[in-house]
């Protein structure tokens, strides 16, 4: 497979260390700060104080090959995600080291804390404060504590990588493979589903992440085919197995009554939604009948964790003649495998095809020219605008063929088109509310430090971490989340941070105002990093309505005035400017 692969990049010319070619802004009337600018605003989650500069004189096309290669220095971020306990552990350890709530619960009750069943709200107060002493005491982490570095690991990296576009991908990847973590099942395996498959392959292979992202716990248990089996009485890879062996092997053999399960049947969820929703799109001219065909190549695509006690199925897979296969937490299931013929899209899978047979039936949906497309639209609509023009799309899907799937080339041949280009002098994408809140703190260099309160922001603007129930994932198009709520929450969130009032982020004002600078100036530096004047009526007195650009005196300084009275009367200007800029129209807009 890999050398057929490598073959077809070589025929098509494309090469992963491709440089990137002379980007056309300057066609569409632009400088190179302004496409500095307007860059970072697409492929990062906002430009940082100085960045605009930096990119400029660095050359955008080097800056480009640089977030393509994703392999830029950490400094910020590492220090950071070291003191997360959950980022230190071993695949698939994190399942052993944190614990449900019901098991907490279960070992409290062991030690003489009554379970609560029913009672007033102050009895089950009283409890759950007891419960958490417990917990304290005897060191337990639950699956919440879990979740809560779960979220804060990804602010953190969308705060602080140097990597920008990986982290952008990365969350443009996950909403297309969504899994909610909205149950215990899933929201144990997101971490790793998000940091071993979906991150490091974020600017890889598209038929990769489709094969990985459908053998994970997370999407299994997620859209339920850890559950589906082939339907009763229809022949089964373990019978296939059986009836080929030799006569004299058989006694050694089972034959094959499936190990008694709670759920059995074919389930397609799954095959329903990687059909609509990960390759081919709605319109991608399948059958009911392909969604059920589909089910069947992936029963017995099931999870068996390598901790797990049982004893029984562990015995059918050690035989390697009986096909079962075990990977990592992926198990393949050769008594809930459905062994008969199948069609799908017109392609004929012989009988007894076993684990390939689901291997080959995804890698059939990722080279659908419908798939191309549906993949080509989707990026530009993430990274251009919410309808994005058909030549654009068309050479992007064409892109993705010649490569054979591959991501990056299609970035280049997305960010190299005029119509990305055109979007600069008339932006129309809405920004996200992770997007927004991401772009405040970079825009104000602020500080991050964990509290739950940025999880319930986020939650308010509309878009809880890892919660997005449907499959579809969050909305790549912007206009879904323009709302009365949304923007009201939005303006909130812009004052209270630029009043240092939100726990958890600090901005330092003092760095956007230096002594004997006009409040003009401070408002450029501030909003227009990247023109050399400012647009003609636009002055921080008219966004104020100040006067002089200053606020009012104000009695919390006692005389005698400090030394510094001045300049801190400017951090304190610097403060309501910048929580203007935040909620305006314009900030909304990346």
């Amino acid at each position: 497979m890999l050398r057929r692969l490598l073959l077809g990049l070589a025929l098509t010319g494309w090469s992963a260390a491709q440089p990137v070619p002379p980007l056309p802004y300057r066609a569409a009337g632009l400088n190179e700060r302004q496409a500095a600018r307007f860059l970072l605003q697409r492929l990062t989650f906002g430009p940082t104080p100085g960045q605009v500069e930096a990119v400029a004189n660095q050359g955008l096309e080097r800056w480009l090959e640089g977030q393509l290669d994703g392999r830029e220095a950490e400094e910020q971020l590492a220090p950071r995600l070291a003191e997360l306990p959950s980022l230190g552990l071993p695949p698939g350890e994190e399942r052993t080291a944190y614990v449900s709530r019901n098991r907490m619960m279960e070992l409290a009750e062991q030690d003489t804390l009554k379970k609560w069943t029913e009672g007033s709200e102050r009895s089950r107060q009283i409890y759950e404060a007891r419960l958490r002493e417990f917990k304290e005491a005897q060191g337990l982490f639950t699956y919440d504590d879990l979740f809560d570095e779960l979220r804060y690991q990804k602010l953190l990296r969308c705060r602080y990588s140097s990597n920008q576009l990986r982290e952008v991908l990365t969350d443009f990847w996950f909403n297309h493979f969504n899994v909610a973590a909205l149950n215990d099942n899933v929201r144990v395996n997101v971490l790793s589903y998000e940091r071993d498959v979906l991150r490091p392959g974020a600017l890889g292979s598209f038929p990769r992440l489709l094969h990985q992202t459908s053998q994970h716990p997370a999407m299994l248990y997620y859209l339920d085919n850890a559950q589906s089996s082939a339907a009763a009485g229809v022949r089964t890879t373990l019978n296939a197995r059986y009836d080929a062996a030799a006569q004299e092997d058989q006694e050694d053999l089972r034959q094959g009554q499936p190990l008694k399960r709670k759920n059995g049947g074919l389930n397609e969820n799954y095959a329903r939604e990687v059909m609509e929703l990960h390759t081919l799109g709605v319109d991608g001219g399948y059958s009911q009948k392909d969604v059920s065909e589909l089910a069947r190549c992936l029963s017995g695509w099931t999870v068996l964790y390598p901790e797990a006690k049982n004893d029984n199925l562990r015995t059918l897979i050690e035989p390697d003649e009986l096909g079962y296969e075990q990977r990592g937490d992926f198990l393949f299931r050769a008594d809930w495998h459905d062994a008969e013929t199948k069609t799908l899209l017109g392609q004929t899978f012989a009988a007894g095809g076993g684990r390939a047979e689901g291997e080959q039936a995804l890698e059939l949906l990722a080279r659908q020219p419908a798939t191309s497309r549906f993949l080509a639209r989707k990026l530009a609509q993430r990274f251009v605008c919410d309808e994005p023009p058909t030549a654009l799309v068309e050479r992007m899907a064409q892109t993705y063929r010649e490569s054979r799937g591959e991501i990056r080339p299609m970035l280049v041949a997305l960010v190299e088109s005029p119509e990305f280009w055109a979007e600069a002098r008339r932006p129309s994408k809405v920004k996200s509310p992770l997007e927004y809140l991401l772009s405040c703190l970079r825009f104000c260099d602020a500080d991050l430090q964990f509290e739950r309160g940025h999880f319930y922001w986020l939650q308010r603007m509309g878009e809880p971490l890892y919660a997005c129930a449907p499959p579809t994932g969050y909305s790549e198009d912007s206009r879904s989340w323009v709302s009365t709520s949304s923007l009201v929450n939005r303006l909130n969130f812009a004052t209270q941070l630029s009043q240092n009032r939100i726990k958890g982020l600090t901005v330092d004002w003092s760095r956007f105002v230096k002594p004997g600078e006009n409040p003009d100036q401070a408002l450029q530096s501030l909003l227009l990093p990247e023109q050399a004047a400012l647009p003609a009526g636009l002055s921080a007195p008219k966004l104020l309505n100040g006067g002089d650009g200053y606020p009012p005196q104000r009695k919390w300084f006692r005389n005698p005035r400090p030394a510094d009275y001045d300049q801190r009367r400017r951090q304190v200007w610097a403060s309501k400017v910048a929580g203007v800029l935040l909620a305006s129209p314009e900030f909304q807009y990346r």
